[in-house]
């Protein structure tokens, strides 16, 4: 989060549903999923890196149409998500 707190404050944008996810004092005030991917080799994307947030509803949402579901873990200790290499 400390990498995160040097970054100018500005709010996130769920990329699915378009909503504002506001930052105060460097902390956002919601957690955003972060899907970050660069395609390689045997793909029409070669070369590409995409790069997206969803919001909890958004992510329950897209998670809810797969047709095999995200594998789901428990964490017993949880750490704050960093946006720090934008």
């Amino acid at each position: 989060m400390e990498e995160y707190n040097k970054k100018k404050e500005t709010d996130r944008i769920c990329n699915g549903c378009g909503r504002k996810i506001p930052v105060k004092q460097g902390i956002m005030r919601e957690e955003l999923a972060k899907i970050d991917h660069t395609w390689g080799f045997f793909s029409a994307k070669d070369g590409v890196r995409i790069r997206f947030y969803l919001c909890e509803a958004c992510f329950d949402a897209l998670t809810a149409g797969l047709k095999v579901p995200p594998e789901e873990e428990r964490q017993t200790e949880l750490f704050p998500a960093s946006f720090a290499e934008e």
